[in-house]
């Protein structure tokens, strides 16, 4: 957080002044105090989260859907930090064709699935952790023009899911690498060799990422309630702040994520 946006947030709703609301009807008035309305400010973005919200639900299908969480590893965080916008747009590029090629495949469902994809780049633990959500239609059109249900209780395979996604991810991410698209620095900030680079899509290659698929719960507009709270919120709200004292702030506890017994870095 920068300065300037720190300095927003803390004279948010104080130091702005303010202005009186005044009802023509009943001659009721109160004070109010104006906002800062910046971005990072949790105060200011809960309009804008509710309005975001309502507008994702007037566009849902009035079918089941299914939400879905692609990581990648930590291993390509450095790289992501690098080059964001360049890894951010492989990210929704290969999820969304995942999603395309695997619905589409005649030996799964044979549809054109419909689905909203949104970005996070932190974990509950504040640190950097790049994944997209995506909220699926739970079946989708065929080519007679006509709508196919998925099962209620499950979509795609994660473990084919999973594979899929980590082959298009590093295809496309070496592809852009080799044309100079993507830059990769060490920690002195030099670039690596193309030996050191290589050795890292081979350790990618070897891991199983982070994939799972189930029913939205809540309702699919829980979801969009829940992905609100990060798309127009800061990564860590008022209520799990406990202390902040000489530098130091403490924040209430994070639960580790775990997928197919293993924890997702």
């Amino acid at each position: 957080m920068t300065h300037r946006q720190a300095k927003a947030i803390m004279e948010c709703r104080t130091a702005l002044g303010g202005h009186v609301d005044f009802c023509p009807d009943c001659g009721y008035e109160r004070n109010s105090y104006n906002s800062c309305r910046n971005r990072h400010c949790p105060k200011c973005q809960t309009l804008k989260k509710e309005q975001w919200i309502g507008k994702r639900c007037e566009d849902i299908l009035d079918v089941r859907h299914f939400h879905a969480v692609f990581t990648i590893p930590s291993e390509l965080n450095q790289i992501v930090m690098q080059n964001p916008a360049t890894l951010y747009r492989i990210l929704f590029k290969t999820t969304a064709d995942t999603i395309r090629e695997l619905a589409s495949d005649p030996n799964y469902l044979g549809i054109v699935p419909g689905f909203t994809s949104i970005l996070h780049t932190w974990g509950q633990n504040l640190s950097f952790h790049p994944h997209v959500h995506m909220v699926i239609t739970g079946g989708g059109m065929i080519p007679e023009d006509k709508w196919k249900s998925a099962g209620k209780k499950f979509f795609l395979p994660v473990k084919v899911l999973s594979r899929l996604f980590r082959g298009k991810f590093l295809s496309e991410l070496i592809k852009l690498y080799d044309n100079g698209s993507v830059i990769y620095r060490g920690k002195n900030g030099n670039k690596v060799s193309h030996q050191t680079f290589n050795n890292l899509m081979t350790t990618c290659y070897a891991k199983d990422w982070c994939v799972y698929c189930k029913k939205p719960f809540k309702g699919t507009n829980g979801v969009f309630a829940y992905l609100g709270r990060y798309t127009h919120r800061v990564a860590i709200s008022n209520n799990r702040i406990l202390k902040v004292k000489n530098g130091i702030t403490r924040f209430s506890r994070y639960k580790a994520m775990k997928y197919w017994g293993k924890r997702c870095e």
